[in-house]
């Protein structure tokens, strides 16, 4: 779970134009603290480079210590990509980060044909798909299924592989009571099955990070 940080709403800014250079000078990670909420590090990390928490391989410190953003002047807006590329840099001056993308072998739920026929609708077409999440229901719109297997992996926070091999688009809905309740969800509503395996997947390996602020040694 993430901490209620100040980039949950820096993330979605709009504002074009900005220069790299200017919000280096402006955003800044400080200490966590009464008056300064933050989010875990390893959440800052995907907010950097785009790739999600479950997608990462680093300390597990990185999932416990909290970091804060600090943008002067408050309240500004950027683009995203503007926004991140600030990130890394601060991760590089203060926790001394270094990482890169590789392939590696990880326990992800497969999503597959069940034993009986599907189902969900095939779509006429993909043209405008969507996918809407609410609380504890999903709706899907002309949408491929590997789009739906990225959702329920963001969902989830596991890695989650199409495998069914339906080519095309859908349109269903999906309930569900909690995060267990998922597998027999899917299996009941869509007639298909998410099931253990170990697969590949490209993770963001965490070569060197440092604690930051660093922590006494009894810590």
């Amino acid at each position: 779970m993430r901490f209620a940080g100040a980039f949950l709403t820096l993330s979605c800014a709009v504002m074009l134009g900005q220069s790299t250079a200017s919000v280096t000078r402006e955003l800044s990670l400080i200490p966590c603290d009464a008056q300064n909420l933050g989010e875990h590090v390893v959440n800052v990390l995907e907010d950097a480079f785009g790739t999600p928490d479950y997608l990462i391989d680093g300390p597990a410190w990185m999932w416990r210590d909290c970091v804060a953003i600090k943008l002067s002047p408050a309240g500004r807006e950027y683009a995203p990509g503007v926004l991140s590329s600030a990130l890394r840099r601060e991760l590089s001056a203060k926790f001394h980060f270094a990482g890169h993308k590789d392939f590696k072998a990880r326990e992800v739920l497969l999503l597959k044909q069940g034993a009986e026929p599907i189902k969900i609708q095939r779509a006429d077409g993909c043209e405008n798909g969507q996918i809407h999440n609410y609380f504890h229901k999903t709706t899907v719109v002309r949408t491929a299924l590997d789009g739906f297997a990225h959702m329920l992996a963001f969902s989830l926070r596991r890695p989650v592989v199409d495998e069914t091999g339906l080519s095309g688009c859908f349109t269903f809905d999906l309930t569900w009571t909690n995060d267990a309740t998922v597998p027999k969800s899917v299996a009941d509503q869509l007639g298909l099955e998410l099931v253990n395996g170990k697969q590949p997947v490209e993770l963001l390996v965490v070569d060197q990070i440092n604690q930051w602020p660093p922590k006494p040694d009894n810590q």
